[in-house]
């Protein structure tokens, strides 16, 4: 018997060019993203100026085209759809709703027309959540800021197990959330004046034990930098992306 890896690298290829070139034609708005706002301040104000990211392998994007597949799979079996993609702000940061669901008939909670946010987890991951850990906190922070932005006492966060499409759902209190959510925009905006004013970036703090592993860090080569010196590799980097036209 003999292994044809054709297709595997094939695949591998695909994803790697649409991501680079998802990269290079992504053009940054400035303002802060709804996803965004549990990540540590310094990855916030990087993404927002435009700074490239480390490289995704090919592994993690196959991951990512998964729990899309995933995601898009629970939104058309979601009950009461009102609409999809619904594009909200709150304080100029911006996000998109995954669903808005009208929740006064088929749901245990009758809290309303709300926002859906969905999340596709290993099952692994699933078995943590359904056991009693929660919803991971910065997901709960996403969910509630999209309430927030619909005007909406609640919101939806439904966590889809990758392997099996087992569903767990969680009903937000956006009030639980709101001051911290508020005080994640100030922190973002007053470290944005800063660079504005000063060209200074702050240093790598991360928020979540997880965001302390290089493996998993959006911006490796910042990490352990001063302010001053993640500012100038921050202007490096953006001439460089000036210089190649994108």
């Amino acid at each position: 018997m003999k292994v044809d890896q054709t297709v595997n690298r094939a695949i591998d290829k695909r994803l790697v060019k649409q991501n680079q070139l998802r990269e290079k034609l992504h053009n940054p708005s400035g303002k802060l993203s709804a996803s965004k706002l549990g990540d540590p301040v310094q990855w916030q104000i990087l993404h927002t100026l435009g700074v490239p990211k480390k490289e995704l392998d090919a592994y993690t994007l196959r991951k990512f085209e998964r729990g899309n597949d995933v995601e898009a799979w629970l939104v058309d079996f979601v009950p009461a759809l009102v609409g999809k993609q619904l594009f909200l702000q709150y304080r100029e940061v911006v996000g998109y709703a995954d669903c808005v669901v009208d929740t006064t008939e088929d749901y245990d909670f009758k809290v309303g027309v709300v926002p859906m946010e969905i999340k596709s987890v290993t099952n692994a991951n699933y078995k943590w959540i359904k056991n009693g850990s929660g919803p991971k906190d910065n997901h709960a922070l996403q969910a509630a800021f999209y309430g927030l932005a619909m005007g909406a006492e609640n919101a939806l966060l439904s966590y889809v197990a990758s392997d099996d499409y087992r569903v767990k759902c969680f009903v937000i209190e956006v009030a639980d959330y709101q001051e911290r959510i508020d005080q994640a925009i100030d922190c973002y905006n007053e470290n944005r004046l800063v660079w504005e004013q000063d060209g200074l970036i702050p240093v790598f703090k991360p928020i979540e034990k997880w965001q302390e592993n290089l493996k998993y860090n959006q911006y490796p080569d910042f990490v352990g930098l001063s302010s001053e010196e993640a500012g100038n590799k921050a202007r490096q980097l953006l001439e460089e992306v000036k210089k190649n036209g994108f």
